[in-house]
């Protein structure tokens, strides 16, 4: 109940930017050639479609195999929901600083995995090395 709450404000709050955006664009909205536009618009509309259909497969008084029907189509609308996470490239585009960020990360991972090799060999020598120590002494300490 508390997630489903959330789910309603984002709806509300994403519909309203959408609107917004439609409203101060107008026909540019379609023309400008950014697809995010056509991909907000997507997105939008199947969170539109599945609080609907929420609230009135969970205000019906049918029976199971009714609602069961519908069931599928639910799940795949939830599933196409996921992809709202790419929205979030959106804004790392507008972020150049960000966008840098990540551009360093990727690139320094090749540095970071060698780095680990090195540090994975040094600990293996100094285990050989100490375990010969240990064993170079447990055998003179027997003689």
């Amino acid at each position: 109940d508390f997630f489903r709450k959330f789910e309603i404000i984002f709806c509300v709050i994403f519909t309203s930017e959408l609107g917004l955006r439609l409203y101060a664009f107008r026909t540019h909205f379609f023309t400008s050639g950014d697809w995010w536009n056509y991909f907000d618009l997507v997105f939008v509309l199947l969170q539109l479609v599945d609080e609907i259909s929420q609230t009135s497969i969970g205000g019906m008084n049918r029976d199971r195999s009714d609602v069961g029907d519908h069931m599928g189509i639910i799940r795949l609308i939830r599933i196409l929901r996921l992809l709202r996470i790419l929205r979030l490239l959106r804004v790392i585009r507008f972020i150049s600083e960000l966008k840098n960020i990540v551009y360093l990360i990727i690139g320094s991972l090749g540095a970071f995995f060698w780095t680990g090799v090195l540090l994975m060999l040094l600990i293996y020598v100094l285990a050989v090395f100490f375990t010969q120590i240990v064993a170079d002494n447990v055998t003179s300490t027997n003689d």
